[in-house]
């Protein structure tokens, strides 16, 4: 049991449904009407795009229509680990043991192209980054766009802050987070100095200490 999944409490109607929430008009009498200190109308949030401590992804997704009647038990979405409400754990595949070409020698193995193409095999999964940002002796680092000897390309989905968009496509070694750091000051060697010839004196004065989406 994830402790994730979401029952009617009671018989009831669905009065409204969307991605991320359930609204249902459960039945009462007017005896019940009387004594009860909470609304006959409750409403449920789905979880999306949480993070586990795995790095996978619990998004809950509605499974009734607005209008559906729903008796006491009646689970109203899916999870991760679920099809319609029932359990539902991994893919049916046909399996074959048994050499093909050399392709599967040792621990490989050999899947359709089908299954790649279908993304049968792909799931989700959300990680979370920090990059601190220090005072340190040669002055205070600072989160920028403006990225000494780094190509316009590269920097075009970062916010003035430096803070990838929300949204943006990224692949690995794409910038995450922009950061420079002071550097101390030393005699530019002759690449150093047409860095600063192209760019300016800030190429010279810092040195990127950029966060990269890893592979």
């Amino acid at each position: 049991d994830s402790r994730m999944m979401i029952n009617a409490e009671g018989d009831g109607v669905v009065e409204y449904v969307d991605a991320s929430e359930i609204v249902i008009r459960y039945d009462r009498t007017e005896e019940e009407q009387m004594v009860s200190f909470e609304d006959n109308i409750k409403s449920y949030s789905l979880t999306k795009f949480q993070r586990t401590n795995q790095g996978t992804c619990i998004n809950l997704k509605p499974i009734v229509r607005k209008g559906a009647r729903v008796t006491r038990g009646t689970v109203l979405c899916d999870g991760y680990a679920t099809d319609r409400g029932e359990l539902a754990l991994g893919q049916n595949l046909k399996v074959a043991f048994m050499p093909w070409k050399g392709y599967n020698f040792e621990d490989a193995i050999v899947i359709n192209e089908r299954v790649v193409r279908e993304d049968i095999f792909t799931s989700i999964h959300i990680e979370h980054f920090e990059l601190d940002v220090r005072d340190t002796k040669l002055g205070e680092e600072e989160l920028t766009n403006d990225i000494p000897n780094v190509s316009e390309d590269a920097t075009k989905d970062l916010d003035e802050n430096g803070i990838i968009r929300v949204g943006a496509w990224i692949e690995e070694g794409d910038i995450l987070i922009g950061k420079i750091t002071p550097k101390g000051e030393s005699d530019p060697t002759p690449e150093e100095k047409l860095l600063r010839a192209i760019f300016g004196d800030k190429a010279g004065d810092v040195k990127d200490a950029l966060l990269k989406a890893p592979p």
